[in-house]
């Protein structure tokens, strides 16, 4: 059985404590990052993002996307995910890798509120096709309209 295999029952479990304990309103520790050698506070993920580089510890990513997935639930928690995520893409020492991530989720959870800011990364080589993909998953007229903006100005 290779590594992620042995992960996924830890990442479960983490997640059904998770969510248990949002259901009686007990706040459960964060379990995601020590499944990968370090207990991470949802504040501190967010923290750890901006300098985030491939091939470094992937804790901060893990514990964003398990805050992401049971957010479907309440329909506040998306809102503050993404203002978060947001705030984090504009500073401008974020990294690449950081910002490729965050328009993955800003895929599965934006709205027409994230499109500016998507659009302003569509021209950049490096996060790009991220933001693209961003863009085409959120329906509605501004984010077509930002890709169509953005076909006039692309070159190659």
């Amino acid at each position: 059985m290779n590594s992620r295999m042995k992960l996924l029952p830890l990442i479960a479990a983490a997640l059904f404590s998770l969510s248990l304990g949002e259901r009686v309103g007990v706040r459960v520790p964060f379990l995601i990052g020590s499944a990968f050698g370090a207990e991470l506070e949802p504040g501190k993920a967010f923290e750890q993002l901006r300098p985030y580089d491939f091939g470094h510890d992937i804790s901060p990513l893990v514990a964003i996307e398990a805050l992401i997935d049971p957010s479907s639930n309440d329909p506040q928690q998306p809102k503050q995910i993404t203002a978060q995520l947001v705030a984090i893409l504009q500073e401008p020492k974020t990294s690449s890798a950081a910002k490729q991530f965050i328009c993955r989720q800003l895929e599965r959870i934006g709205t027409d509120e994230h499109v500016p800011f998507l659009a302003k990364l569509l021209a950049d080589p490096q996060v790009g096709d991220d933001a693209r993909r961003a863009l085409e998953q959120i329906p509605g007229d501004a984010a077509a309209a930002a890709l169509r903006d953005a076909l006039a100005k692309a070159q190659g």
